[in-house]
């Protein structure tokens, strides 16, 4: 499985439900208009409240952070996994094979990593760092507090469905049923 593709069926187990900030803006009007979410956080790959914090526990430990680095510098745009290929990276990285899976634990201890049902795939955690827009990504996370809540539930409520269509179809069959 290479780096771009995902398995659907599993879930990144870092995401919780209406965890990830952010405010309703309106959209340009040269583009139909509307609303849409922004993240709160500043935008950049790295979410420094929580990465910064994480981070000083690597300190004296630049295994884990070269190992950090190479996975941030390889990770797909809009994607929360990642394939290590265990030698290409021990040689990469110039570490033992023994060190480098001493070194996924480690960084897996402290929620930058945690692995998948599939060998050598890890989910990164996104509340520390992603590459791409994390609130179209995990539209269930998104914690709205602003005034204008129906329409924040409503867009909310379409990104969910964008990318669950299941649940889409059941809401218009209950409908349908009534």
């Amino acid at each position: 499985m290479s780096t771009n593709q995902v398995d659907k069926k599993e879930l990144n187990p870092f995401i919780r439900l209406d965890s990830i900030d952010c405010k309703l803006v309106r959209t340009k009007r040269s583009t139909g208009g509307g609303w849409d979410f922004v993240d709160s956080t500043n935008r950049i790959s790295v979410y420094p409240r929580q990465f910064l914090d994480a981070y000083d526990l690597l300190s004296g430990n630049h295994n884990a952070r070269d190992l950090l680095i190479y996975i941030m510098e390889r990770l797909a745009v809009d994607k929360d996994q990642i394939q290590l290929q265990i030698d290409k990276v021990s040689e990469k990285l110039t570490i033992p094979r023994s060190t480098l899976y001493d070194t996924i634990d480690r960084l897996s201890s402290l929620d930058f990593i945690r692995r998948t049902g599939k060998r050598n795939m890890y989910w990164i955690n996104p509340y520390l760092f992603f590459k791409g827009n994390r609130l179209s990504h995990y539209p269930e996370a998104i914690l709205y507090s602003g005034s204008e809540t129906l329409i924040a539930d409503r867009i909310k409520r379409d990104l969910i469905e964008e990318k669950f269509p299941s649940l889409k179809k059941a809401r218009i069959d209950s409908y349908s049923e009534e």
